[in-house]
Parts: C-alpha cells; sequence; structure tokens
C-alpha cells in the first residue's frame, strides 16, 4: 500500500504475516553460478537490500541511492609499500579496533583455532578494558581436523580458559534447518561445525554476551591463490621496479611455481594483460564442479549483471587487489547465530570492520604476503604477540571428516527431502544423478558431502519460504 519498511533482520519482517515473499528465481540461479557474491537483487522479488557501502537518502519528494563509500578509491589512496610502515598500520589498527569493538562487553565467548583467531585472542587479551574470556576451540577424530596443539599454546600464553570440544555428528540433528531464522537469501552450505550449539551452549553457561572470532582473516590479511603480488607490482611499476627481483621470488614461493612461469605471466600482465574480472573469476572457479547440478537450469544468462556494482571492476585494475577487495570488502556478514532464534548472543568480527578493511586495503599485496607466505605481513606484525608454533604453521584444518560423518548419519533425510524436494522438481538437480550419488557408503561416490548438505541448505530455505503460514488482510491499517 506505498509503504516501505526498512529492517536489519530477515526474521523481523517474516514476523509480520500479512506480508507475502515469493522467490526470485533469477537470483536463485545467480546464487548458484556466482556463490559468495553479493548481487543487487536478493532471493525473495519483494526485498531489496541496501548493499555494502550504499546510503539511501530519503526526503519528502524523492528517494536517493548512492555509495558512501569505495574500495576501490581507499586502496589507491596513501599506498603504504613499505613493509615496516605497514607492519605497524596493521599491528595498531587491528588492535585499537578490536579493543573499542570488545571494551562494551565484560565476558566474551572467543573461538580459537588458527592464526587469525590467535591474533584476535591476542587483542583481547591485552586490551586496556580486560573482558573475561571463554575460548572454545572444536576438534576431530582426524588429524586434519585437530587444532589443539596450538590452541592450547594461546590459551595458556594469555591464561584463558580454554574449552576442547569434540565435534559429534550425532548431535547435529540436520532437522533444525528448517526452523532456522529466515533469510533473505539462499546459502550454499550448512555450517556442520555450528549446528550442534556448542558455541551458544558455552555463551548461555558463562553468561556472556558476545562471540568473537578470526572471521574474515583469510580475506583481509592475504590468503588469495597464485602470484598476484607479482602481477601487482608489475602493474603499478612496471616491470623493472626496485624491488622486482624480491617481490618476484617471493611470488614464486608463495605460489609455489617456477620463477619462469612467473616471468611469463608478468610479462602478460605488462604487454596483453587479461580482464580483471576474467581472470580472478576463472583462477577461483577453477576447480568447482558440480555434477548433480542441471547445465539447463542455469541457461545462458550473464549473471554477473546482478552482481554488486564493486564486483565488476574496470579490466585493467590490478588483480590481486580486486581479490582483496572482493573477499573482505564486499561480504557478508552475519552478526547473529543463524541457530539460536532466541537470540541469545551476537558476535563481532573484528578483522572484518571498516578500519582494519581500509587499512589492509592500503597495503599492496606484494606487502601483505611480505616473505612470500600467506598472511605474512601479519605473522610479522605479531609475531611477539603468538607461540613461535602458531606465527610459523601453514597448514589449515579441515572439519571436512565432520561433515562427512554428518552427512552419512542424516543420509535418510537427506534422501528423503531433496529428491522428493522443491529442486528436483523445478529442474535445479538432476534426479538420476542425485539418486546415484544418494546411495548409503557408495565407493563411488563422485560428489563431496559438503556439496550435498549445500543443496540440503537450498531446499530448507526454498521450503521455509514455501511453507510459511500468511494472512491477508483487508487493510495494512488493520493488520498494524
Amino acid at each position: 500500500n506505498g509503504v516501505e519498511i526498512y529492517f536489519s533482520d530477515m526474521q523481523d519482517a517474516a514476523d509480520l504475516s500479512f506480508l507475502s515473499f515469493t522467490i526470485n528465481w533469477d537470483y536463485f540461479k545467480s546464487n548458484i553460478a556466482l556463490p559468495l557474491s553479493q548481487k543487487t537483487d536478493t532471493g525473495l522479488n519483494e526485498v531489496n537490500e541496501i548493499l555494502a557501502a550504499q546510503r539511501i537518502e530519503i526526503t519528502s519528494v524523492a528517494r536517493k541511492k548512492d555509495f558512501a563509500w569505495d574500495p576501490y578509491k581507499v586502496s589507491e589512496q596513501n599506498i603504504v609499500e613499505g613493509w615496516q610502515e605497514a607492519l605497524a598500520l596493521l599491528r595498531q589498527t587491528v588492535m585499537n579496533t578490536t579493543w573499542a569493538l570488545a571494551g562494551c562487553y565484560d565476558k566474551i565467548v572467543h573461538h580459537l583455532g588458527g592464526l587469525d583467531s590467535s591474533i584476535v585472542l591476542a587483542c583481547l587479551a591485552q586490551a586496556p578494558q580486560k573482558a573475561e574470556i571463554f575460548v572454545l576451540t572444536n576438534y576431530t577424530d582426524s588429524p586434519l581436523g585437530d587444532e589443539r596443539q596450538y590452541s592450547r599454546q594461546v590459551a595458556k600464553l594469555y591464561g584463558v580458559d580454554l574449552n576442547e570440544v569434540k565435534l559429534d555428528y550425532r548431535r547435529a540433528d540436520l532437522n533444525r534447518v528448517f526452523s532456522f531464522n529466515k533469510h533473505h537469501n539462499p546459502v550454499f552450505g550448512i555450517e556442520c561445525t555450528q549446528i550442534t550449539n556448542e558455541g551458544l551452549e558455552l555463551v548461555i553457561d558463562r553468561d556472556a554476551q558476545v562471540t568473537s572470532s578470526g572471521v574474515g582473516g583469510d580475506g583481509i590479511f592475504y590468503q588469495m591463490p597464485d602470484f598476484y603480488g607479482a602481477l601487482d607490482y608489475v602493474h603499478r611499476h612496471g616491470l623493472f621496479g626496485k624491488d622486482c627481483l624480491r617481490i618476484y621470488l617471493e611470488a614464486s614461493r608463495y605460489s609455489r611455481k617456477s620463477i619462469f612461469t612467473i616471468g611469463k605471466e608478468i610479462f602478460r600482465e605488462r604487454f596483453s594483460p587479461d580482464a580483471c574480472y576474467d581472470h580472478v573469476q576463472k583462477k577461483l572457479s577453477s576447480n568447482v564442479i558440480r555434477p548433480l547440478l542441471n547445465p539447463e537450469f542455469l541457461g545462458d544468462m550473464d549473471y554477473r549483471t546482478l552482481l554488486h556494482p564493486f564486483l565488476a571492476p574496470e579490466p585493467r585494475f590490478s588483480k590481486g587487489k580486486y581479490a582483496h577487495i572482493r573477499h573482505s570488502a564486499i561480504v557478508e556478514v552475519g552478526y547473529y547465530n543463524t541457530y539460536d532464534p532466541d537470540y541469545r548472543s551476537e558476535a563481532i568480527h573484528p578483522l572484518l570492520s571498516q578500519p582494519v578493511i581500509e587499512a589492509c586495503l592500503r597495503i599492496p599485496v606484494w606487502t601483505l604476503t611480505y616473505g612470500g607466505v600467506d598472511r605474512g605481513l601479519a605473522r610479522k606484525a605479531f609475531k611477539m604477540d603468538l607461540p613461535s608454533d602458531v606465527v610459523r604453521r601453514y597448514t589449515k584444518s579441515t572439519p571436512m571428516q565432520h561433515y562427512k560423518d554428518v552427512y552419512e548419519y542424516n543420509i535418510d533425510l537427506l534422501r528423503d527431502t531433496l529428491l522428493n524436494g522443491v529442486l528436483v522438481k523445478e529442474g535445479v538437480l538432476l534426479k538420476d544423478k542425485l539418486e546415484t550419488a544418494l546411495k548409503r557408503n557408495d565407493p563411488f561416490l563422485q560428489t563431496q558431502p559438503s556439496e550435498i548438505l549445500g543443496y540440503f541448505a537450498l531446499e530448507a530455505w526454498l521450503q521455509g519460504w514455501g511453507d510459511r503460514e500468511k494472512q491477508h488482510p483487508s487493510s495494512l491499517k488493520l493488520a498494524m
């Protein structure tokens, strides 16, 4: 009736039963074709999103949209190339921002595991106004999913309460996804490490107000694929800048590719470069194979037209910095626990706050990967605040064994839901291939459990909106 409702949580709008919502299938397709990228639309035809960095000015006569902040301009102004100056900027900004965000709380539950979360804990523990910190680290039976040897060292260093919780697939009841808090966009994936709610239980038990973690560290401190540091250096300084040899050797170490391969690529970048978006998108999606997806469902539409404008860079923009912006400045951050309908805790994400983003965007990729290692500058900046084993650790833990166990434990639910669901009826998934993939303990399974769990999450989202009870009052005034 000519009324616009502005809200920050989709569940608030969904609770207004007089509002109708329908699926935006173009967005749904784009979300499969280009996942983890913010779009100009949402998954619901009736809902628009105020995009990252966007503002809306409302007056009595008009409504104006523009962007109040531009990460590309930030990345090209007051650039800090020298590693010593960059190190001081990074350390000071991360420290001060974490202190400011955490300073409002008395008790914090912190999720600890890798380098990034260890850096955040080091900042929390050294804050002028110290909160009481309770640390949670999850582990699995698989050595690839066990970070306790590192978590124990960091927790001991700062004398915090460490809670080690083994991920138990038997507690991961996937029926719960149908009662999640509503979201305006479908998400391809289920957080199997969170669905059992150990973190929420610790928050309640310790009477904590907030949770924190190292979310965003890989993107903001820079852990992107390949030799973008070298390509960005050539883009800015040409082939023979004063630090070219060191940068090329570090890029070779970082990407684990020969200096001859690096040389060929930097010459191409100098004289005949690929378009920025095409090069980065190809690099990031090169290993994505989804055999269960019906190719006819996506069609031949160019889904890039639906992307956030900041995700469509100028063709000659530096590739490494674009990948940096894409994975740090334009990401969707959850401040509420999807699995907590009572909103008993919220989250702070120090590494994805604007001051940290801006500081890191001003630092070139080849400086962020100082020494030819991922997150090299961050490692050096917090070297004295962390155990040496944590600083020198270059492996990543993976919960894939837990995901596999959750998949097998819930196989009957997955089979019944997916084979009889909206995704099959709408031709999104190939039913015959899906049936083959869902055979219990199939030794020829070609799809990863995480992929099937991702489709289950999409199915739950579709069914959640389709099953939502609606009331249609005669007028908005009556409903209110």
